[in-house]
């Protein structure tokens, strides 16, 4: 049984996503607030979301190397449920915020 981790489609998958999402961010933010600011590579929240990327990567790379039938992929796909819904619920409460300040 081979244990090296970079062997371990859905953790690369999960990991290389977050990795790309995060350095897209200055990109995205350079589009639409029109300055280029690279300490976003290093920031959580904002978008695109490295927390989401991930955990989609994750659940679609066990659905095309596990199955959906597989308990791997209930519990993935009920995390990604869970940090998405959760992601969703704190952008949603930050711009409340800043609309009140």
């Amino acid at each position: 049984m081979n244990n090296d981790i970079l062997q371990n489609a859905p953790f690369v998958a999960a990991a290389l996503s977050v990795f790309i999402a995060q350095m897209l961010k200055p990109f995205v933010n350079a589009i639409f607030e029109h300055k280029f600011d690279w300490r976003l590579i290093f920031s959580t929240g904002g978008m695109p979301s490295s927390h989401t990327a991930g955990v989609i990567a994750l659940t679609t790379s066990i659905a095309l190397t596990q199955g959906v039938g597989t308990v791997y992929f209930a519990i993935s796909i009920t995390f990604a449920a869970i940090v998405i819904h959760d992601a969703m619920g704190i952008r949603r409460a930050a711009g409340k915020q800043a609309e009140v300040i």
